[in-house]
Parts: structure tokens; sequence; C-alpha cells
């Protein structure tokens, strides 16, 4: 079977992370052929998999709809390779991507909705077009599936809820040191919609008897930095806070945390989350969009209202009290409960699943 994975850029972040698994899960199978096919820039994950032998075809393109001559370039590249299946994940990518598979007459198109979207009714309409070429669309939680069809983008068979997965390393290089503090980590973009200044502020708000009990790593690069540092220095709290930057491998960062926070105000679902209880941390998690959805019944997570400072607060301060067995329980419970539903083998068990019987 040869495939086609088309993302609209290959550099880092959920989607990239989600490819790169995937594409390294199907590589182990030589019954497959797997390329990966980047509208825009190329990056990070684009040369890992390269060094790793994957072969990724960057077409160096503004993938900003519509671009008609990239839409032809597609279009005929797929009649080219003659592809069995075309995946395409974004935005970007979907418009594209179904269109001129749909042209060049590749059986089985995949489209993939990555988070929520926010499209007026003029996109809805298009975007409606595009999905009805499509033979599946997976989306990534039943918050974004109920989204899309309420948006009337997307009618419910048409739909397939397919959860992110993730992957620990081979080995954890070294064991969690002794503490007498907890270390609460987010990995994030650093954008507004991930509600940082609120889980800061959140800490603060804290009682005077729980502020030398707690650190903050917050791993990530992204448009609010500049303004999140200057916050947490205007605070006083450059000992409490940590801004760890862009990084490759959170292993480190989450091997050595305790607690998982992610207070967004909307997540369609989330990758750090699923890495995260597959380190053994429970977690603070948004009860609004599909992250709760990756909790399911693990019981490994206290979940709360992102507009809410004190109830982030409050959530911060039970993990704070929580007895360490407790904390160690609600850890394994999070551990057991990702790999079970969340491996790369079940996903591309899903994946492959779903390209040999599409209808």
């Amino acid at each position: 079977m040869k495939i086609a994975r088309v993302v609209p850029f290959l550099d880092f972040g959920g989607v990239e992370k989600v490819v790169e698994i995937a594409t390294l899960e199907f590589s182990k199978n030589d019954d497959l052929e797997h390329v990966v096919i980047v509208l825009g820039l190329s990056g990070r994950v684009a040369a890992y998999l390269e060094s790793q032998g994957i072969e990724v075809i960057c077409l160096n393109q503004n993938p900003r709809i519509p671009n008609l001559f990239l839409l032809s370039n597609l279009y005929m590249l797929f009649r080219q390779r003659q592809f069995d299946v075309v995946h395409t994940s974004g935005a970007e990518a979907n418009f594209h991507g179904i269109l001129a598979a749909r042209l060049a007459g590749v059986k089985t198109r995949i489209g993939e909705e990555i988070g929520f979207p926010k499209h007026h009714l003029a996109w809805r309409f298009i975007f409606k077009f595009i999905y009805s070429q499509a033979t599946k669309v997976i989306v990534i939680s039943e918050a974004v599936k109920k989204k899309l069809i309420a948006l009337g983008e997307l009618g419910d068979g048409k739909a397939k809820v397919v959860y992110n997965p993730a992957q620990l390393p081979s080995e954890l290089r070294f064991p969690k040191e002794k503490k007498t503090y907890l270390t609460f980590v987010m990995v994030c973009r650093l954008t507004p919609i991930k509600n940082i200044p609120a889980a800061i502020e959140a800490f603060a708000s804290l009682e005077p008897s729980f502020q030398n009990r707690y650190k903050l790593l917050i791993v990530g690069d992204g448009e609010q930095k500049v303004l999140l540092e200057k916050k947490v220095a205007e605070m006083g709290f450059e000992k409490k806070v940590t801004f760890c930057g862009y990084q490759a491998n959170v292993s480190d960062f989450l091997n050595q945390s305790d607690v998982f926070l992610i207070p967004s105000f909307s997540e369609g679902s989330s990758v750090a989350l699923t890495e995260a209880m597959l380190y053994g941390l429970p977690s603070i998690v948004t009860s609004v969009g599909g992250a709760s959805e990756i909790i399911g019944s693990s019981g490994s997570a206290v979940l709360v209202d992102p507009n809410s400072i004190p109830e982030i607060s409050n959530a911060i301060e039970y993990f704070l009290t929580l007895p360490a067995s407790e904390l160690a329980m609600m850890g394994a419970r999070a551990k057991q409960y990702a790999g079970t539903h969340f491996s790369p083998q079940k996903y591309a068990r899903d994946l492959l699943t779903l390209y040999k019987n599409p209808v």
C-alpha cells in the first residue's frame, strides 16, 4: 500500500509529533510505502524523519488557501506516484490535498481535522464541500466531531474519531530526584489559547504557606514568551517559574515533574497530555474541549474551568496537600490508561484499518 501523508508544515508541534510517530511505526511494515508531503517549509521533524530513511517531499510553497499552483503540483505528484491513500492533516492540507487527490483519482482520501475550526459562514460551506470529496474525515476527539457537525461541515457518518498517539523513549535517563516541593509542568506553544497567564496567577494566589512548596516549568516557545517572562519578573516569581524554551525532547522535563498542567481555553485533544500520562503524571486539565476524553476513566486528573483562576488555584492546592502515596497511584493510573489507549501501535492499527476499509 502506498500512502501519502500531507501536512502544511513539518517543524515542531502536536501535529508534527503525531506524523513522526505514525511514520516511524509504518516504516516497520515492509508492505507499506509511506511518504510525507509538506506543503510549506520543512523543519526539525522533517530533518529527523529523513535521517531515519523516510522520504519527505517538501514543496516549499505558501499553503494559504487557495493556492492554485500548489493544487496543480499536488495533482501532478499524486498522478505520478499513484498513491493508494492520501491522508491530509490541517485546514491547508485538507483543502489542497483532498481536492488534488479527488482530481487525480486517488481511491482513498482521508482528511483530518486537528482542532476546533473557527470558520465564518462562507468557509463553512467551502469545507463542507471539501469534506464531501473525502472518503472519510478523521477527528481527534468527540468534542471536535460534535463541533464540525454543529457547524454543518461534516455529517456524522463521514467522521471517524481517532485519538492521537504518544510514545515513551526506550529508556528514561535518570530516576526522579527526591524533593521537598512539587514540580508542575506545562508543555505547549506560548500562545493566548493555552491560558498560561491564568496558570501563573493561580500559583500567585495560593496562600503564603504554599509558596515554597512548588516550582512551575513552562516548556515551549511562541508569541507570548516575552509577555510571560515580563509578567513573572514583575511578580518576583523568577525562582518559582522557569521558562525552558522549545525542546525537541521533553523527556527530562516530564521525568522530573510531578503534575502536568493544561488549563487551555480550548483543546481539540492534546499530545502533550498523553505523553505526560505515559510518564505517570497526574494532571490538572481544562474542562473545555477534548482533553478530558484523553483522561477518560483513568481517575488521574482534576478538571478545571479555564476561565476561573480560583478553580485552577484550588486544583493546585489539592495536589500540594495530597499524600505522596495517592499522588503516585493517580500517576500509575494515568500511565496504565495511556499505554493501553494511545500507543503508537494502536494508532497505526487504527489508521491501517481505516485506510483499508474507509466506508
